[in-house]
């Protein structure tokens, strides 16, 4: 799952994240539980201002996070707007995340284990192609997931996806490959800030938002492969 010590929630415009390659969802789900735990309670507020009611440590209301989910196969999208799983992934999931943010299934459900409503509209489910180029109306993100994917491409494909993806990034914004997985191409607008994770560097005069994380935060929201 995503690591604990996710960055601390500073208001401004919503953390935007993409999991590029989603597959069934694991990926945004654990992205949105670490950093709904980094959000202080007072800045999970709904349209009105109003605090929601809790559900363990679980929010129901975080507009300070947006995460966008894509994937080429509909399949998998399929199943990970259902958000279930095999309760067997629950030991991949740390015991107070599991209390707060995952629904066991009783029943017809038994054996099986469903991502709580509030941690389920964080996420915006879509269909696309890494090889194509990313519509306008994704927008840009501050952090961005591309993992295990690059490896069943040619170098000339993998270089194409990453300058996209690179240009994707809000200023500031991160980028997270698999650990096998690099650039594949010098690129002066990004520094590598710990294994698999690149920060692209904001022209002089920009920042990125106030949520952005720090290099040692951003280092920590690395899933597991």
């Amino acid at each position: 799952g995503a690591g604990d010590g996710a960055p601390p929630a500073r208001g401004g415009r919503p953390l935007r994240a993409w999991s590029a390659a989603c597959s069934t969802g694991e990926e945004p789900y654990s992205l949105a539980m670490a950093l709904l735990d980094s959000l202080p309670s007072r800045d999970c507020r709904d349209t009105a201002g109003r605090t929601p009611p809790r559900a363990g440590a679980a929010s129901t209301g975080a507009p300070g996070i947006s995460i966008l989910a894509t994937d080429l196969s509909s399949r998998a999208l399929d199943q990970a707007q259902r958000a279930v799983w095999p309760i067997e992934r629950a030991s991949e999931i740390p015991e107070e995340r599991l209390r707060a943010y995952m629904l066991r299934g009783t029943g017809a459900s038994a054996g099986l284990m469903k991502a709580r409503p509030e941690l389920r509209r964080l996420v915006t489910f879509r269909r696309f192609n890494l090889l194509d180029a990313a519509p306008k109306r994704f927008g840009l993100f501050d952090l961005i997931f591309c993992r295990n994917v690059l490896i069943y491409f040619d170098a000339a494909t993998k270089a194409s996806i990453v300058a996209r993806l690179i240009a994707s990034l809000a200023p500031s914004g991160y980028l997270f490959l698999g650990h096998a997985e690099g650039l594949h191409g010098a690129d002066h607008r990004v520094r590598c800030v710990a294994p698999s994770v690149y920060r692209l560097q904001p022209p002089a005069g920009l920042e990125g938002s106030r949520n952005t994380p720090s290099p040692e935060h951003a280092s920590c929201l690395r899933t597991s492969e």
